[in-house]
């Protein structure tokens, strides 16, 4: 495992997401085991394991992407379990894939435009009724919109075709389409794949200015270097099974995380 900078301090705030003994079964297969953990307002916490270890499938089930086949996900207190994605939208909590999900035939700034779509007023009647309000309500959007590049340091692309950015920017712009929601909560799924180091290096500062200014962050990542230099706390998966929880420095030389990983003559090897 890559060495951790310096630890982040603890955050202490009141819980804003918690998994309470969530199960997925997929026929004979159970790929989540009673997992339970906790994230804090204003923290970011990281979810690693090895391949097939859960992760996403745990990710899933917050997100409401997937059904729990038992347990249950609270959200600022309020049951969520079986909650449909535009309601946890709604609530605050706005969330990127794997494999990025962007309209290729539309430009970049509608493609985060698309993000205010919860906040627009919808339907033709609605649109003629109030027509000056939608057009105010859109030049903001836009200007909402063109901040966001700029943040993500892609304002000079707006007008330009999604598809013609490279995997790296399209990254970008999906999370900036996620920010356009203004959420409480980020929850990242596999950001920093195929990205190069520079790349990387910039997402997690990017990430990292967005958790100082006051945003919780659920990630998932195979970058351990990555996600124990951005991450708070760190909870470990294996098997679909949750086996060490804490901050980077107590799971990097937690010996079940390091058997997990390395096997067990590679933890062996590490005494």
């Amino acid at each position: 495992m890559k060495t951790v900078q310096k630890a982040r301090a603890p955050v202490n705030g009141p819980v804003l997401l918690s998994i309470q003994e969530g199960v997925k079964r997929f026929g004979g297969l159970c790929a989540v085991d009673n997992v339970s953990f906790d994230v804090h307002q204003g923290e970011a916490v990281g979810l690693i394991g090895p391949n097939g270890a859960g992760k996403s499938t745990t990710f899933n089930l917050i997100t409401g992407v997937d059904a729990l086949s038992a347990g249950e996900v609270f959200y600022k207190g309020t049951r969520i379990t079986g909650a449909p994605l535009h309601r946890r939208s709604a609530m605050g909590m706005a969330r990127t894939f794997q494999i990025v999900r962007l309209f290729s035939g539309l430009t970049v700034l509608e493609n985060v435009m698309l993000g205010f779509h919860p906040k627009l007023v919808d339907g033709f009647l609605p649109s003629l009724l109030r027509r000056r309000r939608v057009a105010g309500d859109e030049r903001r959007y836009v200007k909402r919109a063109l901040e966001l590049l700029r943040f993500v340091g892609l304002e000079s692309r707006a007008n330009d075709l999604i598809a013609h950015l490279p995997h790296g920017q399209q990254r970008l712009i999906e999370i900036a389409r996620a920010l356009a929601s203004d959420p409480a909560m980020l929850l990242l799924d596999e950001p920093a794949a195929g990205l190069n180091d520079e790349e990387t290096a910039a997402l997690g500062r990017m990430l990292r200015q967005l958790n100082e200014d006051g945003l919780t962050i659920l990630i998932v990542e195979h970058d351990i270097g990555f996600i124990m230099n951005l991450c708070h706390r760190i909870v470990v998966l294996d098997h679909g099974a949750k086996i060490a929880e804490g901050n980077a420095a107590a799971v990097q030389s937690n010996p079940k995380v390091i058997e997990a990983y390395l096997g067990v003559r590679g933890a062996h090897a590490q005494n």
